[in-house]
């Protein structure tokens, strides 16, 4: 009925082929409103959740890869939260947070250090933020005078959650947020630098290289992902590379203080 939240609905299956054979049909549901997951126990959760990051990373690597429970498979070896050290190291969320060049840095999800997502704790005008990405979308909804939207971005702690909360802001005006976007993140990538030394050491180690967010954000990115091939051709990006360029003007101010 209108107005009502509908609610999940968990089935146990006495045969696996069964099980199989309902949740192989999901992708017959795309486009509808109806929503096939499986339901894990809470330690399995948590599990996965450890594992996620590698299953991407491995996935970035192009290697064969897919999460069965709380068991990863790459490449046809098995893997679990207590031998995650044996990962190849090709396929740590570390190793593909970022790209190099001789004159370029690409960086994307919250395992780099130069992405909003990235776990960096500041005080800022008498709140604390656990990272950038917290500040700017908080700060956003405080622009527009929806209190109590920056008010739950305060108090929520996950940055996509975060930055899909930034996207509720009522009154939002993207005209008139474009005047203010960019100073408000500088804002926010000055304090998490200033007040995290071993980030600021590590911004400053960038050099003179060009930094940019390799995703198809067409705002605050290049536009193309991080595994594209032509990924370092700058001519090749469609995005407006925002949040390097923020970032090159706090590493210059940095180094100038």
């Amino acid at each position: 009925k209108a107005g009502h939240k509908i609610r999940p609905v968990l089935v146990r299956f006495n045969w696996y082929q069964d099980r199989m054979n309902v949740w192989q049909s999901k992708f017959n549901l795309k486009g509808s409103k109806i929503i096939l997951r499986e339901d894990f126990s809470k330690k399995t959760e948590e599990n996965r959740f450890l594992l996620y990051p590698f299953a991407k990373a491995a996935k970035i690597a192009g290697k064969k890869q897919f999460l069965r429970g709380d068991i990863l498979w790459i490449e046809g070896k098995s893997y679990n939260v207590d031998t995650i050290s044996d990962i190849p190291a090709d396929c740590h969320p570390d190793s593909t947070a970022s790209k190099s060049s001789d004159d370029t840095i690409l960086f994307y999800g919250k395992e780099s250090f130069l992405s909003n997502f990235h776990p960096a704790s500041f005080k800022l005008e008498g709140n604390v933020y656990a990272h950038s990405e917290q500040y700017y979308q908080a700060k956003k909804a405080e622009y527009f005078q929806d209190d109590r939207l920056a008010n739950r971005i305060r108090s929520t702690p996950n940055p996509a959650l975060c930055c899909k909360l930034g996207h509720k802001v009522n009154g939002y005006r993207d005209v008139e947020w474009a005047q203010q976007e960019e100073r408000t993140m500088f804002a926010g990538l000055m304090a998490k630098f200033r007040q995290n030394a071993h980030l600021q050491k590590a911004l400053l180690d960038t050099g003179v290289k060009q930094l940019a967010e390799s995703s198809t954000d067409m705002r605050w990115a290049t536009g193309l992902p991080l595994h594209h091939p032509q990924c370092f051709e700058t001519s090749k990006w469609v995005g407006r590379n925002q949040l390097g360029a923020c970032l090159m003007m706090v590493r210059e101010q940095l180094r100038k203080s």
